[in-house]
C-alpha cells in the first residue's frame, strides 16, 4: 500500500480515538484503543484480531464501522486482499460517513491484488461519488496507475490532462503538492509510452521550477533519460542516468532500473565495455534474485554477440568467484556455451562423428559447467539447455553413449521449439552412427514435425532432417518414408540445400554448412534408385540446382534446356524456364536472359515468378541507364502484383529511376506511396523517407520562399527517419542531411547540431563523419565571410581549413574519394584566399596522391603556388 494511504489510515486511527468521552474507559474504549494503537504500531496481525473481536463483542456500539474498515486496512497489509474486499462489502450498506473510505480501501485491495481493471473502474466511481472528498486526488492517480499497468495509456492522457479535469484545475492550485507531481510524472510518462515524445518532455518540462522531494526527483530524472533516449539522444540520455544509482543510496529496486538503463544506452552507443559494467554493478546490490539474473543475462548475451569469448569467460568466472548470486544457473550455463563454442573456434573439426583433431582443456571444462547446471539447479530453465550442452560435449569427444543419454533428456525437458528440435537432431545424428537406423529416422521425423508449429526449426534445421530422412530411410528400407521425405523436401525447400545457420542453439557454434555436393549425392541416389518414381523429374531439377549453388552457370543453363526438351508437360516447367533464364543471365547471356524472361512473363502471367522475372527486366534496363523503360517495369509490376512481397521495392526503384531522369516530383508521389501504406516494411519506409527529402532539396524553386519551404519539407522527412530508426545508419546519414538543409536555409546552430551529432554518433560511417565535418567547415567559411575585419575572417578561414583537412587526411577510413576531391577543393580555395602558398603545394602533393585523376591539375596549381611563393620572398 501507497505511504499515503498508510499514513492517511493511521491518522484516522488517532482521529477516531478522539471521539471517546473524557471518564473512566469503558471495556468498549479499551478493546478499540487497544486495536488502534496495534494499528498505528503497523503490528497488523494484532490489529486485525483486535479489530475483529471488537466487532464480535461490541456488535451495537457507535464504533462497529471504523472497525470494520481498520480491520479491512490491516487484511490489506497482511496482503488478504480477498478478505478484505469481502469484508468491506459485508459492511458498506451500513458504512454511514465512512462510505468514502471503504471504497477508497476496497479500491485500493483490488489494486494490490493484481485486479487492475476493477481497481480502476471503482476508483472511478469514489471520484464520482465522492468529488469533494480529501482523497479524490489520490485516488485519480491510482485509477491512473491502474490504467497503466493495463497499458491504457491514452485514458491516463485524458485523465490527466483535459483541461477542465480534476488533475489540471488542482495542479494550477497546487503546483507542488507531491500528488500533482506525480500525476504529471504519470502523464510524461504515458505520453511516452505512446511515443509521443516531445510531448512527454514539455510535460516534465512544467516540473523545472518546482522543488521536489528526492524520491520524486529520482523519478523525474530517469524519465527525462529515457525520454532523451526515445528522442535519439542518447547521449544526454546517459549524462542524466549515470549519477542516479549513487543518488538512490536507499532505493535499491531504483538504483537497479538505473543502472540498466545506463547498460541499454552505453550498447546503443556502442560501448559494450560500459554496458557490461552497468549490468553487473546490479549484483552488488540487494534486489530480488531475478534482478540478478536478468542483469547476468544481459551482460552474457552483449558478450556472446561480440564474440569476446575469452573475455567473457574471465568475466563470467569472475562473477562465480566474486558473487554468491541465487541466480547462478544463468552464468554456469553460458559459461558453458563460451568454452564450448571457444573449444570449436580453436579446433579443426574432423572425421565422420564430428570429433575434433586438436584436444584443449576447454571442451572438459565446458562439460564441467553444464553439469553444475544439472545438478545444482534442476528447476532451473536452463537445465534443459545444459543437458543439450552436455550432448554437444560428449558428442564432440567420439562419446556415444553418453551423448545420446544428454540428448534424449534434453528432448524430453526442452519446451522451446528449436532447441527441442536441435537435441532430437543430434539423438537422429548419434542414432545413425550406432547404426540404430530405425530410431534415428523417427528422431529425424520428429524434427521436421516440429518444422510445422516452428518458423526458426522451419527455416534453420527441417530442410537438413527431410535429407537425413531421405539417406536414413533407405538404410532402415522403408522406402515408403524416403518418397514421401522427398516430396516434402521438394515442396517445401524448392531453392535450398540444408540452409540452416547453424546446429547450436544458443552460443553460434558452427554446425555443418550447407553442402551442394552432400545434396546431389542424395538426390543422384534417390534418382538412381527410383527410377519409376513421379519424383524423379523434380529430384533431377534439384541437382541442376547445386549446379546453381556451385555457380556452374553454364552447366546450369545446359542441364535446365536438356530437363526441358525432357519433360515438355511437368508441372514444374515454369520454374525451370524461369530458372533457365537466371542462368544464363549469370552465365553472360544477358540479350538471351532478356528475351527468355520477357517470354515467360507473357506465358505464365500469374506464376509465382513472374514479379522476380519483371524485376531482373526493370533491372536491365536500369543497368542499361534506360530510366524510362526501367521506371515503366518497375511500375508494372507494383501495379500487376500488389500482393508480391517485391511490390515495395519495385515502387522505391521506380521512384530512383524518376530521380534518375531528373523529374523529382514523380518520384516523390512513388515515395509517398510507400510511406502512406502501413504494411511498408521498415527497409523500404526509411529509404522512401530518406528519398522523399532528397526530392525536396533538390527540387528547383523560384524565389526565396519556396526554396525554404522545400528544404522545410525535406528536413520534416529526415527528421521522421531519426525519430523512426534511431541508432541505424540510415538514421544518422538522415541526421546530416538535416545538417545540410539547415546550411542551405541558414540557420548555422542547427546545422552545427546536426552536424555534431553525426559525428558522436558510434553507427556513423566514414561517408557520413566526412559529410558532416564538411558541412562544419562551411559554416565556418560563412562565419569568416561575414567578417568585416581581415584578422577574424582568417581566424574562421583557418578553422575552416582545419575541418577539411580532417577529411584528407583520414588514413584509417576507407577512401572515399568524392569528399576527399571536394575538402581538397575547399582546402586549396581557403589557402590561396590566406595566400599560405608553402600550404597550397603540400595540399597538392597530398591531393596529388590520393586523387590520381586530379595529378594533373594539381601539378599546375602546386607549379603556380611555388611561383607565388617565390615573389613573395622577393619582396621581403
Amino acid at each position: 500500500m501507497s505511504s499515503a494511504v498508510r499514513n492517511a489510515w493511521v491518522l484516522l486511527v488517532f482521529l477516531a480515538g478522539a471521539g471517546f468521552v473524557w471518564g473512566a474507559p469503558s471495556a468498549e474504549e479499551n478493546a478499540f484503543d487497544a486495536a488502534a494503537r496495534h494499528f498505528r504500531d503497523h503490528s497488523w496481525e494484532r490489529a486485525e484480531r483486535g479489530f475483529a473481536d471488537f466487532r464480535n463483542t461490541h456488535p451495537q456500539s457507535e464504533k462497529i464501522s471504523e472497525a470494520l474498515f481498520y480491520q479491512a486496512g490491516a487484511l490489506v497489509e497482511l496482503k488478504k486482499f480477498s478478505d478484505a474486499i469481502e469484508l468491506l462489502n459485508s459492511g458498506l450498506t451500513n458504512a454511514g460517513p465512512w462510505r468514502d473510505e471503504y471504497l477508497f480501501t476496497r479500491s485500493e485491495a483490488q489494486f494490490r491484488s493484481g485486479a487492475f481493471q476493477p481497481a480502476a473502474e471503482q476508483f472511478a466511481q469514489f471520484i464520482v461519488e465522492f468529488p469533494n472528498s480529501p482523497r479524490v486526488l489520490e485516488a485519480l492517480l491510482r485509477e491512473a496507475e491502474a490504467r497503466g499497468r493495463l497499458n491504457q495509456w491514452e485514458r491516463i492522457v485524458d485523465l490527466l490532462r483535459r483541461p477542465d479535469g480534476l488533475f489540471q484545475s488542482q495542479a494550477k492550485a497546487e503546483p507542488a503538492r507531491a500528488e500533482v507531481v506525480r500525476g504529471r510524472l504519470l502523464l510524461a510518462d504515458a505520453l511516452l509510452k505512446l511515443e509521443r515524445v516531445g510531448e512527454s518532455e514539455a510535460a516534465l518540462a512544467a516540473l523545472a521550477d518546482v522543488k521536489l522531494e528526492p524520491e520524486l526527483f529520482l523519478q523525474k530524472e530517469f524519465l527525462m533519460a529515457r525520454i532523451h533516449l526515445a528522442g535519439g539522444h542518447a547521449e544526454q540520455a546517459l549524462a542524466v542516468v549515470t549519477n542516479l544509482p549513487a543518488l538512490a543510496t536507499n532505493q535499491p529496486a531504483f538504483a537497479a532500473d538505473a543502472l540498466e538503463l545506463a547498460g541499454q544506452i552505453h550498447e546503443h552507443l556502442g560501448h559494450a565495455d560500459e554496458a557490461i559494467r552497468s549490468w553487473l554493478q546490479i549484483l552488488t546490490l540487494p534486489v530480488a534474485a531475478r534482478r540478478h539474473e536478468s542483469a547476468e543475462v544481459r551482460a552474457a548475451e552483449l558478450l556472446l554477440r561480440l564474440n569476446r569469448d575469452a573475455e567473457a569467460i574471465r568475466i563470467l568466472e569472475n562473477i562465480l568467484v566474486v558473487t554468491n548470486s541465487p541466480a547462478s544457473a544463468v552464468t554456469w550455463f553460458t559459461l558453458g556455451e563460451l568454452r564450448l563454442r571457444s573449444f570449436m573456434a580453436a579446433n579443426v573439426a574432423g572425421g565422420t562423428n564430428g570429433t575434433v583433431a586438436v584436444a584443449t582443456n576447454l571442451l572438459p571444462q565446458a562439460l564441467v559447467a553444464f553439469e553444475t547446471v544439472t545438478v545444482r539447479f534442476t528447476n532451473s530453465v536452463y537445465a534443459g539447455k545444459a543437458q543439450l550442452g552436455l550432448g554437444w560435449c560428449q558428442w564432440l569427444g567420439g562419446n556415444f553413449a553418453e551423448c545420446r543419454v544428454a540428448f534424449q533428456m534434453a528432448a524430453r525437458s526442452l519446451t522451446n521449439s528449436m532447441d527441442r528440435a536441435v537435441a532430437l537432431f543430434k539423438l537422429g545424428d548419434v542414432l545413425a552412427a550406432q547404426k540404430d537406423f530405425s530410431a534415428a529416422l523417427a528422431s529425424y521425423k520428429a524434427v521436421a514435425a516440429l518444422a510445422d508449429n516452428s518458423p526458426e526449426v522451419r527455416t534453420n534445421l527441417a530442410e537438413r532432417a527431410l535429407y537425413q530422412v531421405v539417406q536414413t530411410a533407405r538404410e532402415a528400407g522403408d522406402v515408403a518414408s524416403a518418397n514421401a521425405a522427398m516430396s516434402n523436401l521438394m515442396n517445401q525447400f524448392p531453392n535450398g540445400f540444408l540452409a540452416e545457420k547453424s546446429l547450436m542453439s544458443r552460443g553460434g557454434t558452427p554446425g555443418r554448412d550447407g553442402d551442394s555436393s552432400t545434396a546431389r549425392a542424395v538426390f543422384e541416389g534417390f534418382v538412381n534408385g527410383a527410377t519409376d518414381s513421379p519424383l524423379v523429374p523434380v529430384a533431377q531439377l534439384a541437382i541442376v540446382r547445386t549446379y546453381e549453388e556451385e555457380r556452374d552457370w553454364l552447366k546450369a543453363k545446359s542441364a535446365y534446356s536438356q530437363w526441358l526438351e525432357t519433360h515438355t508437360n511437368h508441372p514444374a516447367r515454369p520454374r525451370a524456364e524461369y530458372f533457365r533464364a537466371l542462368a544464363t543471365a549469370r552465365s553472360g547471356g544477358e540479350t538471351n536472359a532478356l528475351q527468355l524472361f520477357t517470354e515467360f512473363a507473357a506465358r505464365y502471367p500469374t506464376n509465382e515468378f513472374v514479379p522476380l522475372a519483371q524485376l531482373w527486366i526493370a533491372d536491365h534496363f536500369w543497368r542499361q541507364e534506360d530510366f524510362v523503360n526501367a521506371e515503366l517495369n518497375y511500375q508494372q509490376l507494383a501495379g500487376n502484383h500488389p500482393g508480391s512481397s517485391l511490390r515495395f521495392e519495385a515502387l522505391l526503384r521506380a521512384g530512383r529511376a524518376a530521380v534518375a531522369r531528373d523529374n523529382p516530383l514523380t518520384a516523390i508521389s512513388y515515395f509517398t506511396n510507400l510511406t502512406g501504406d502501413v504494411n511498408c516494411p521498415a527497409k523500404e519506409d526509411a529509404q522512401a523517407l530518406f528519398a522523399t527529402g532528397d526530392c525536396y532539396m533538390s527540387l528547383k524553386a523560384e524565389g526565396t520562399n519556396q526554396a525554404r519551404t522545400n528544404f522545410n519539407e525535406a528536413i520534416l522527412r529526415f527528421h521522421h527517419v531519426t525519430q523512426k530508426y534511431p541508432g541505424t545508419e540510415i538514421g544518422v546519414l538522415a541526421q546530416g542531411r538535416m545538417g545540410d538543409c539547415y546550411w542551405n536555409l541558414g540557420e548555422d546552430e542547427n546545422a552545427k547540431t546536426n552536424y555534431n551529432a553525426v559525428l558522436t554518433n558510434s553507427m556513423a560511417d566514414a561517408t557520413a563523419r566526412f559529410q558532416a565535418m564538411f558541412g562544419l567547415g562551411m559554416i565556418e567559411e560563412r562565419t569568416g565571410a561575414a567578417m568585416t575585419g581581415p584578422n577574424e575572417a582568417a581566424y574562421f578561414l583557418k578553422r575552416a581549413l582545419e575541418k577539411y583537412e580532417t577529411i584528407i587526411h583520414q588514413e584509417d577510413e576507407t577512401l572515399d574519394t568524392t569528399w576527399v576531391k571536394r575538402a581538397g577543393l575547399q582546402s586549396l580555395s581557403i589557402a590561396e584566399k590566406l595566400q599560405d602558398w608553402e600550404k597550397v603545394a603540400s595540399l597538392c602533393n597530398t591531393l596529388g596522391r590520393m586523387l590520381p585523376t586530379e595529378r594533373a591539375n594539381l601539378e599546375k596549381k602546386k607549379a603556380r603556388a611555388e611561383q607565388a611563393q617565390a615573389a613573395a620572398k622577393a619582396l621581403e
